[in-house]
């Protein structure tokens, strides 16, 4: 990605109501279809990408879909998400492993004319993880000069850059998606409540994460700027109060409520 290029994405998301042929595609420069799951193959100790069960021809069609008011829009293929992080773990391992699952990504990436592929391995933690991880960002982005130049190859990212690669991000991606949201939420923080994506550290407390924060550790880990994405939530979480005249930032909370407030489109 050059300085010049500016990434407007949103992720259409199979679970929600929203279809990719009613994507406003003017409102972006690149769409990503989220996602393709990762499967083990047991009998070969291969792994298959496999498009979720009943939208197989939404994924196989999402790039023709969101082109056709917008042919200049991007289209690239989500995955993992809900994959099992230790299959990532698993396929980075071993150098048979990463070269079949790149072979068979690029594969499917221009057979059905996706412009680019996204990895959403969350997240890597130890240290071996971060240098399978290296090793199959660059063996990725040899294949695809050799195989498909003209495909992308993005990331996303937790909110911190520990246990990634970060030379091979630098090196082997147009740019990556930080996930600068669920920073708090009623799971990490039951007892009180806290803002689950802030710009900013309101009271610089250090239990409060920012998305400044998040940006900063990116940047502080010599990540250019301009590759570095950020993500927005286009939903909300809510926490039982304790005492509901008592509602502001860090009020008593009894919990997670069920109330959970989305679209169907997260915004990069």
């Amino acid at each position: 990605m050059t300085s010049s290029t500016t990434v407007n994405a949103g992720y259409w998301y199979w679970k929600g109501e929203l279809q990719p042929e009613n994507i406003d595609s003017k409102l972006f420069t690149h769409l990503f279809a989220a996602f393709a799951d990762v499967q083990t193959n047991t009998s070969t100790g291969t792994h298959d990408l496999i498009f979720p069960t009943g939208y197989e021809d939404k994924f196989q069609s999402f790039a023709k879909t969101v082109k056709i008011k917008i042919p200049d829009v991007k289209a690239l293929l989500s995955i993992g998400g809900d994959t099992d992080p230790s299959v990532f773990s698993e396929i980075a391992s071993k150098q048979t492993t990463r070269q079949a699952f790149i072979a068979t990504c690029i594969e499917v990436a221009t057979r059905f004319n996706y412009d680019g592929l996204s990895l959403h391995w969350q997240y890597p933690n130890t240290t071996d993880d971060s240098n399978n991880l290296d090793a199959l960002l660059t063996e990725w982005r040899t294949a695809v000069k050799e195989e498909a130049p003209e495909l992308l190859l993005t990331a996303a990212v937790y909110y911190s850059p520990l246990y990634y690669p970060i030379d091979a991000i630098k090196t082997s991606l147009d740019w990556i998606n930080v996930m600068a949201y669920d920073l708090q939420t009623p799971v990490t923080s039951p007892n009180f409540t806290l803002p689950p994506a802030p710009w900013y550290n309101p009271h610089f407390s250090p239990q409060i994460i920012s998305v400044e924060d998040a940006i900063i550790a990116w940047i502080n880990a010599t990540v250019p700027a301009n590759k570095l994405v950020l993500g927005l939530p286009f939903f909300g979480r809510s926490w039982v109060l304790q005492n509901a005249d008592e509602h502001e930032i860090s009020s008593a909370a009894a919990g997670a409520s069920i109330l959970l407030c989305w679209d169907d489109v997260d915004w990069l």
